[in-house]
């Protein structure tokens, strides 16, 4: 990963659940990070394109390895980049970063 790359500013959050107090589910999204990410548009977004051509993929993010992203599988999580919400279909780690595929 080229750190001249992470050009734009993300932030990470989950969803949280809580109860009021009548019994009823109140979401919540809490930031986990903000960091800095580069944003791709390339053979890896077209592949997964055509592979889920029923989601409506709009990005894929890439940021630096983080510690605080260690425990979040099967977590609803969404990304803010540039004020738009996003929701996170996918992500891996890989080597030294982690790689986001994010849809509207």
């Amino acid at each position: 990963m080229n750190p001249g790359n992470l050009k734009t500013k993300v932030t990470i959050r989950e969803k949280q659940v809580t109860r009021d107090s009548y019994g009823q589910e109140q979401k919540t999204w809490v930031d986990l990070i903000t960091t800095w990410g580069e944003i791709l548009k390339s053979k890896s977004f077209e592949t997964y394109a055509q592979m889920h051509p029923s989601e409506h993929l709009a990005y894929v993010v890439k940021i630096r390895d983080r510690n605080s992203l260690a425990n979040l599988y099967h977590q609803e999580m969404q990304m803010i980049i540039g004020g738009d919400t996003f929701k996170i279909s996918h992500w891996i780690k890989q080597y030294n970063e982690i790689i986001f595929w994010v849809e509207r």
